[in-house]
């Protein structure tokens, strides 16, 4: 996110605390060494399964971090390796159901790998809220509005040309796509169902943050086999679990780039909403300014789109740099210590 930063591998306190003025930029390559350093003394500490504590992070969760990293350092037979360990010998294993993912009496269920745990009334989330509708701003007459209109902020919605590319058969869709009451009543927005709990308060819920699942780890196998070999069948083989799942025709005969972008889509469908994947994978493959003037000509296309929506994407697209990739130094952290240097652009 911000490049060089300094690097500290001992508690920040007492005498070490004096050092932060001091303490030069550490080179992101050497950050991404100390990571995997890091994930592999906690893949040979950590237990194998959780045990009571379902919340605590097992050696897998190690794992699968270890193999982002990987992917950032774009080392992909070694996340190919990670991904392959993680599939072929952890006790987590793809649901048969999308929906079963998502279900909040089986928060824990065999696909999730690592997540934060919340629960309602004592360590509990609004973040269930931001994704579900705000009553006044949907259109719908209030005897038309479903239970779960009484429940959100509406603060985070699709793009209606996300939405929309979604295959009318694919199986994800139901718990992805919300844009009309009962078949019948289109709604201004659209939301994002998986995100929803409907059995808790508003702003006081149990929904669990995802970081970490095995429909993740799958396509990240599928991404970096494909970038270290082609496409081979253990690439394509890796990405049609996933769709087969999603009830899609499975994918055959594409070129290494017609893969890559296959498969960077397949990601933008099944965990739009979780973690925080969408941006960092953006990020990670340097595409984000693309992919955002991408979006303000599709959404601008769209003839159900509001003014006020292509707007807000407008006013991203126009002000976005491709040095923004990269956030800046924060100026307080460059005041404490002068010895950092601010990142190009800033």
């Amino acid at each position: 996110m911000f490049g060089d930063v300094p690097l500290f591998t001992e508690p920040n306190t007492g005498d070490n605390f004096a050092m932060t003025g001091q303490s030069p930029q550490t080179p992101k390559d050497q950050i991404y060494q100390q990571i995997i350093a890091d994930c592999e003394f906690a893949e040979n500490s950590l237990p194998d399964k959780a045990g009571a504590e379902k919340a605590r992070a097992t050696k897998w969760a190690a794992t699968a971090l270890k193999m982002k990293t990987y992917l950032w350092m774009q080392d992909y037979s070694a996340a190919k390796t990670a991904a392959q360990n993680i599939i072929q010998n952890s006790p987590h294993k793809l649901l048969a159901s999308f929906d079963d993912i998502f279900d909040p009496s089986n928060e824990f269920n065999d696909e999730i790998i690592f997540q934060f745990d919340f629960v309602s009334q004592e360590v509990q989330t609004n973040r269930a809220a931001r994704f579900s509708p705000r009553a006044q701003d949907d259109g719908i007459a209030a005897e038309d509005r479903p239970f779960v209109f009484t429940l959100g902020f509406g603060f985070f919605t699709l793009y209606k040309s996300f939405a929309k590319s979604f295959a009318e058969n694919d199986l994800r869709r139901n718990m992805s796509v919300y844009d009309q009451v009962n078949d019948t009543l289109p709604l201004r927005y659209t939301y994002l169902p998986k995100q929803w709990r409907v059995d808790e308060p508003r702003g006081n819920t149990g929904l669990n943050y995802k970081f970490y699942r095995m429909g993740d780890v799958y396509l990240n196998l599928a991404e970096a086999e494909n970038e270290a070999n082609g496409p081979s069948q253990e690439a394509f083989d890796a990405i049609n679990v996933v769709r087969a799942r999603a009830g899609l025709d499975p994918l055959q005969g594409l070129s290494q780039d017609d893969l890559r972008e296959a498969i960077r889509q397949e990601r933008a469908w099944e965990l739009v909403g979780e973690g925080n994947h969408r941006k960092l994978d953006l990020l990670r493959w340097g595409t984000l300014g693309e992919a955002i003037n991408a979006r303000l000509v599709a959404e601008s296309n769209e003839p159900d789109v509001g003014p006020n929506n292509v707007a807000t994407i407008t006013l991203t697209a126009s002000n976005f740099d491709d040095f923004e990739a990269i956030g800046p130094i924060p100026a307080a952290e460059i005041i404490l210590n002068p010895n950092l240097k601010q990142n190009p652009g800033y």
